[in-house]
């Protein structure tokens, strides 16, 4: 219906909203800094900054003449956007009423969005390297998609202290945004996880951003497009008795990666039986090849 009714563009838009569980008023949110014929637009943080045109760079000149000897402009920059955004963030919910935020969690978001970008950015993210079985008692749930055009497809492997795989699940989903797909699989690993009588559980997803996001455990937003999304993992995990959830390179999250491949290939959602399913999709260091198109 989305489709018919609105244009192409448009209609991604749409159908990547992610929209909350509960009734939610609406409010204002800042993502761009407009100011006169000024109009600043972080285009990519890197190792430079690009900017559209000649008078972008005068920022640049001003903000590099103030910088401390020891302080990289880039890092200065970095810091002014995180900030910035945070505080106009904070600033719109106030004015339209909502729960004030305490500056310790305003801080904390700050240090959250410098230390991600820096992460990403510069490689430094920390992560799993090889996939291990979890504790005694507890239970590994590893989640990844396969996106294209149309929509995305969610998938979410569970597997017991010896390796043996309890359930897989696959669910499609209109999402063609990776990161609202990514939030939207480990979400729905943790109804699963409910569902089952689970009771503790090591998330693994290789999507940074989800990760960090969902491991806050305060009310401080981090990234507003997966807000909805962060809540609903959060009320899930509440009826746990314990959970984790950690990032863990691609390269050792082949399963759930294959999986969610498998299923896109063959348009399949539901619960897989897993001996369906050929033991090259189930590799955990390898990715799965299917083959000439027919």
């Amino acid at each position: 219906m989305v489709n018919e009714w609105f244009g192409k563009e448009d209609a991604r838009t749409i159908l990547n909203i992610d929209l909350p569980d509960t009734k939610t008023d609406d409010s204002w949110l800042w993502t761009t800094q407009i100011n006169g014929s000024e109009n600043f637009r972080k285009q990519r943080v890197e190792t430079n900054l690009e900017f559209e045109d000649a008078s972008k760079a005068e920022i640049l000149m001003v903000a590099d003449f103030n910088r401390p000897p020891s302080v990289r402009l880039v890092d200065l920059m970095l810091t002014t956007i995180c900030i910035v955004d945070t505080v106009w963030n904070e600033r719109n919910r106030r004015v339209h009423g909502e729960k004030e935020t305490i500056l310790p969690h305003i801080l904390r978001s700050i240090r959250l969005k410098l230390t991600e970008h820096k992460m990403v950015s510069e490689n430094l993210v920390d992560e799993i390297l090889a996939w291990a079985p979890p504790p005694s008692s507890w239970v590994c749930c590893n989640t990844d998609i396969a996106v294209s055009p149309n929509g995305s497809m969610l998938a979410a492997i569970i597997r017991d202290e010896f390796g043996t795989i309890q359930s897989i699940t696959t669910q499609e989903a209109a999402y063609t945004d990776p990161l609202i797909a990514e939030a939207s699989a480990v979400c729905m690993a943790a109804k699963i996880a409910v569902d089952s009588g689970l009771k503790r559980i090591v998330f693994q997803c290789d999507n940074v951003s989800v990760v960090n996001s969902f491991a806050t455990k305060t009310q401080c937003p981090v990234d507003f497009k997966i807000e909805a999304a962060k809540k609903r993992f959060a009320l899930c995990c509440s009826k746990l008795d314990e959970w984790e959830i950690t990032h863990i390179s691609r390269v050792c999250n082949y399963t759930a990666h294959n999986i969610a491949k498998w299923a896109m290939t063959g348009k399949i959602s539901g619960i897989i039986d897993p001996h369906q399913l050929d033991c090259t999709v189930l590799d955990n260091f390898q990715e799965w090849d299917p083959g000439p198109a027919s």
